[in-house]
């Protein structure tokens, strides 16, 4: 399939193109649902143009003679940002489960601790969204909780999210192998 190199068109027909396009993705049009689609969607497209010139081996469609994005493109990009709805936050374990947990967790019994473990993979692998703390939230506040409970102990396998990068749940994997087994133990 031909595909069209867009540094071969002049400078105001590559960006009347590139903005429809970005039009065109944020409308939902290349999907069957129609729905609009947030910002990000939209860059991310537009990234892949660009990616894809440049791995051709042409220059990047989306940048100016500075080398950095049309501030034409900056502005579309910047205005669907502004009309996104706010993300709705959900959390894996409501706020009282974690309170809950932390008293328990003081108890020797083996049956609340490992119970506790359970809630502590469930909060890492079921957690909605990133390993990050961007705002003081209410989110923020379930990290505080876990922070306090577990720094100090002998029992701690994961440290606190607030780091800038995901966590490798590859090289976690070890840890979480032996803490099912030591729940499951736990439990019988």
């Amino acid at each position: 399939m031909h595909q069209p190199i867009l540094s071969n068109y002049p400078l105001p027909t590559r960006l009347a193109l590139l903005g429809d396009f970005a039009a065109f993705i944020r409308a939902g049009q290349h999907q069957p649902a129609n729905k609009q689609v947030p910002a990000q969607t939209v860059l991310l497209a537009l990234r892949a143009i660009s990616e894809t010139h440049i791995l051709d081996g042409q220059p990047d469609p989306l940048a100016d003679e500075k080398g950095q994005r049309h501030i034409i493109l900056k502005r579309q990009i910047e205005n669907y940002r502004r009309h996104d709805p706010s993300p709705k936050r959900k959390l894996a374990l409501p706020h009282i489960a974690i309170k809950y947990l932390n008293v328990t967790r003081a108890d020797n019994n083996p049956r609340y601790q490992a119970i506790h473990d359970l809630c502590t993979i469930a909060w890492f692998l079921l957690r909605v969204g990133e390993y990050t703390q961007t705002t003081q939230t209410v989110d923020a506040q379930y990290n505080s909780a876990w922070k306090m409970s577990h720094y100090g102990t002998t029992h701690r396998f994961f440290a606190p999210p607030y780091h800038s990068r995901p966590y490798s749940l590859n090289a976690q994997l070890p840890h979480f192998v032996s803490q099912i087994k030591r729940t499951a133990a736990a439990i019988k």
